[in-house]
C-alpha cells in the first residue's frame, strides 16, 4: 500500500522508561508512523537491526508498506523483495487470464493446432 508518512516516532525505551530488549537481552527499538490514510491511528513496527531500512523512515515521505491487522493494533512492515515479486506475478497473471487480449475473432482450437507443425518442434 503506498502512503505518505504524516508523523514518525522512534523509541529504544518503554513508557516506564525501561530499555526494549529481546530475549537474547539484545536493544531493539519499536518505530510507530502515522499515515495520511490511517490519520491519528499509530502503525507500529519492531527494529532489531541498527541497518533496518524502516528506521530510515521520515515526515513526509512517500514509502511502500504492508499493514497487518493485529488484534486492535495496526502492524506495518517493509516490502521485502520476495513480496515486490509476487506483486509482480499477481499482476502478470491478472493480465493474461484476464481476457483483455482474446484471439482473433474466427480462431478456433483446431486452427491455433494447425500453426503447430509437431516435426518443427526441436524436442
Amino acid at each position: 500500500m503506498k502512503i505518505i508518512i504524516t508523523k514518525v516516532f522512534v523509541s529504544d525505551k518503554s513508557k516506564e522508561g525501561k530499555p526494549f530488549v529481546d530475549r537474547n537481552g539484545k536493544p531493539y527499538k519499536k518505530i510507530g508512523i502515522q499515515t495520511n490514510i490511517h490519520g491519528s491511528q499509530w502503525l507500529s513496527c519492531l527494529s532489531f537491526r541498527d541497518t533496518d531500512p524502516v528506521r530510515e523512515l521520515k515526515e513526509g515521505q512517500s514509502a511502500d508498506i504492508k499493514i497487518e491487522q493485529n488484534g486492535q493494533y495496526l502492524n506495518f512492515s517493509l516490502p521485502t523483495r520476495l513480496d515486490l515479486l509476487e506483486e509482480r506475478i499477481e499482476k502478470l497473471e491478472s493480465y493474461v487470464f484476464s481476457g483483455i487480449n482474446p484471439p482473433p475473432e474466427g480462431t478456433t482450437e483446431e486452427s491455433l493446432e494447425d500453426e503447430i507443425n509437431p516435426e518443427d518442434l526441436p524436442f
